[in-house]
């Protein structure tokens, strides 16, 4: 995932080493990991070295932390997992194995421009065209031999569809284990117990495929930093509203890893609480009367031109929340009871038992964070917010919260058009300021009189 703008890449200079990537796994896919490691350290050191200093620290930092989280299990091989993006890494941590998600290395290949020889290569394993383009992605990066084999492949059934499609067929193509935990539909305490007793489990297989024993300490020091970082973001998040933090579509999207498979690292406690000190910064975080307020529903496809000129950085809108890093709220992560703890975090999520869960976590955000409007993003391949578009869009405008339904693909190109975002996007955010500027008309004329 590239945070270099075109101007700083040079002619083609992200094009080309793509290219690159792609044409040498076709050759030798073991060289062509080389390559794309190279490339990724590569910038990880300009990261340091030249960071964009338009950025809050914690944005610098989460740009460095992310991306050793992934370049950690495309290096360490046979000490990884390929794993869902929600399924809790304590006890990965705990076991000292290196999660690697679909969502997370869908992305890198597509800001290295390398993903479209993946998601072809998907497809002539047999994968359907309409399958969503982050798992294809990782599905060809496993059948072209891009992927180190990693112990095992794990995922819960939460939020997709995919999720046991996808893993099941990665370990079937290494010929490893894969470990499948079922989320239960309802939202009780007895599901809270039933995914504990799952987890539980899962550390037996863990140390089975690791051929250690679990380390209770390290477990439930990092089920305590989950609950650290988590209660940190929650209060930025809190003091970020009405403010402006500066930031770009990027960040935003590295904020997920944070609140997913980093959760329980001393990296993301140290994102999360340098984020909360930013935007308690006049420094960093200031009000901001002209700049839209806007709320971002599900994955944000950041390589496209039409949205980072909208919202990179820009004078006239900023996301102010984006759901898929606020999917948790209020939860306690209690480190004398880790599996129950970790089990809660998928129980109640935002994103389990129907989709009126998920509109009022995206109606307490615009909430919150006092939206002009929301962004509820259609990724290519995701039935699950496709078939939920109309019904957020009928109860968040029926409590006076615009909505865009905005249609698209967070991974592949080929699916997204740049025109067709730039019309709406732009006749969103135009749409957004003309009714703020006839709120403030109205409430000036109400106060002369």
């Amino acid at each position: 995932m590239s945070t270099l703008k075109p101007e700083q890449q040079g002619p083609g200079l992200v094009a080309r080493f793509g290219a690159a990537v792609q044409d040498l796994t076709g050759r030798d896919a073991a060289a062509a990991r080389r390559l794309l490691l190279l490339g990724l350290r590569a910038q990880r050191a300009r990261l340091t070295l030249a960071p964009d200093r338009r950025l809050t620290p914690a944005r610098r930092y989460a740009a460095r932390a992310a991306m050793d989280a992934m370049v950690r299990p495309l290096a360490r091989g046979g000490r990884s997992a390929i794993v869902n993006v929600f399924l809790p890494c304590e006890l990965l941590q705990a076991f000292g194995v290196a999660p690697l998600f679909a969502e997370g290395l869908s992305c890198y290949l597509n800001g290295a421009r390398a993903e479209k020889f993946f998601l072809h290569r998907a497809e002539e394993g047999g994968v359907s065209p309409n399958f969503c383009s982050y798992h294809k992605a990782l599905l060809g990066a496993g059948f072209s031999g891009l992927l180190p084999r990693p112990l095992f492949t794990a995922c819960t059934s939460l939020a997709c569809d995919a999720n046991n499609l996808t893993f099941r067929r990665l370990a079937e193509e290494f010929g490893v284990p894969a470990f499948y935990i079922d989320v239960p539909y309802t939202r009780d305490e007895a599901a809270v117990r039933e995914v504990a007793d799952r987890l539980r489990e899962f550390a037996e297989f863990l140390s089975l495929r690791t051929g250690r024993r679990l380390n209770e300490d390290a477990l439930r020091a990092a089920v305590a930093r989950s609950g650290r970082t988590l209660d940190l973001l929650a209060r930025a998040r809190a003091a970020l509203a009405g403010k402006v933090l500066p930031g770009d579509v990027v960040s935003a999207s590295y904020e997920v890893f944070v609140a997913h498979t980093m959760l329980g690292t001393p990296a993301a406690e140290r994102y999360a609480r340098q984020l909360l000190q930013d935007a308690r910064a006049p420094r960093y975080a200031r009000a901001d009367a002209d700049s839209l307020r806007l709320v971002w529903a599900h994955t944000i496809p950041f390589y496209q031109p039409p949205v980072q000129r909208a919202l990179d950085f820009a004078p006239g809108a900023h996301l102010a929340a984006c759901e898929m890093s606020a999917d948790t709220q209020g939860l306690v992560m209690d480190p004398d009871h880790p599996y129950e703890s970790m089990a809660r975090r998928l129980v109640y999520n935002s994103f389990n038992g129907g989709a009126g869960h998920r509109i009022d976590r995206l109606l307490e955000l615009c909430r919150q964070q006092q939206a002009d409007g929301l962004i509820y993003f259609c990724h290519w391949g995701c039935k699950g917010t496709q078939g939920a578009a109309q019904l957020v869009r009928s109860r968040l405008e029926e409590a006076g919260y615009p909505v865009l339904l905005l249609d698209g693909d967070g991974c592949d190109r080929a699916n997204a058009s740049d025109g067709q975002t730039a019309t709406r996007l732009e006749a969103f955010l135009e749409m957004l300021a003309a009714a703020r500027r006839e709120r403030a008309g109205h409430t000036g004329k109400e106060a002369g009189a």
